[in-house]
């Protein structure tokens, strides 16, 4: 890991493309090639101000829309997990204890044998 993924484990998705985005029972996971997200909140996609939310229509087509973007940034605060891509569109995935299904928010992994749980 290089010294800004120590502290910000996240920005090892920052200039990687989505490669795939697969949808499993109750949570989604991001492959981005080495590294991959799993995701068990189900995010909010922000599109230039408007929200989609997991109930809206074509929300899923949203998600799948992110094959091919770059990540510009990922960022952790205390509320949310942020992935900024390229054309504007941000997904944003809550931390808040009462929007999870289960322990955990959700859980990066690398090639390089890292691996970072939020719960």
């Amino acid at each position: 890991m290089q010294a800004n993924e120590d502290t910000n484990p996240v920005a090892i998705l920052s200039s990687r493309k989505v490669e795939s985005v697969t949808f499993i029972h109750d949570y989604i996971q991001l492959g981005f090639g080495s590294a991959g997200i799993s995701v068990y909140v189900w995010p909010i996609i922000d599109i230039s101000g408007s929200q989609l939310l997991p109930n809206s229509v074509g929300y899923k087509d949203a998600l799948c829309e992110r094959i091919g973007k770059e990540v510009i940034r990922a960022e952790v605060t205390k509320q949310c997990l942020s992935i900024s891509f390229e054309d504007n569109v941000v997904l944003l995935i809550s931390l808040l204890l009462e929007d999870r299904q289960g322990p955990e928010a959700f859980e990066l992994s690398s090639l390089s044998g890292g691996v970072w749980v939020v719960g």
